[in-house]
């Protein structure tokens, strides 16, 4: 997977999420599906809403919506996204601690 640019991070902290094309290669028609049913199923609240932060486009929120399909609810807890986290963390905390590298595997940190 390696590293995080940081291209990558300042996408993250514009809009809130990462993009790593290809990391979902093999599940995305399975993802895309329960995105689909979650979404066709009108007895999930629904927050319909223009805001102007969003050009005043329709926008529509479906709270808790990773929990209301299996496929979808699986995703939190896959290795790819949890090494992304620690990954993520692990470059920040190198901003606070200057002088601290990163060794060996993304889960190791260490300081000089």
């Amino acid at each position: 997977m390696g590293v995080i640019t940081e291209q990558q991070l300042n996408f993250l902290e514009s809009f809130g999420y990462l993009r790593i094309p290809g990391l979902f290669v093999d599940e995305i028609d399975e993802i895309t599906e329960a995105f689909e049913a979650v979404f066709a199923d009108q007895r999930h609240n629904r927050l319909d809403m223009n805001e102007a932060v969003h050009r005043n486009d329709r926008r529509i929120m479906i709270p808790g919506f990773i929990d209301l399909h299996p496929t979808l609810a699986r995703l939190r807890d896959d290795l790819r996204i949890i090494g992304l986290a620690l990954i993520s963390s692990m470059q920040r905390a190198m901003e606070i601690l200057p002088s601290a590298t990163l060794s060996g595997t993304p889960t190791s940190i260490t300081h000089r």
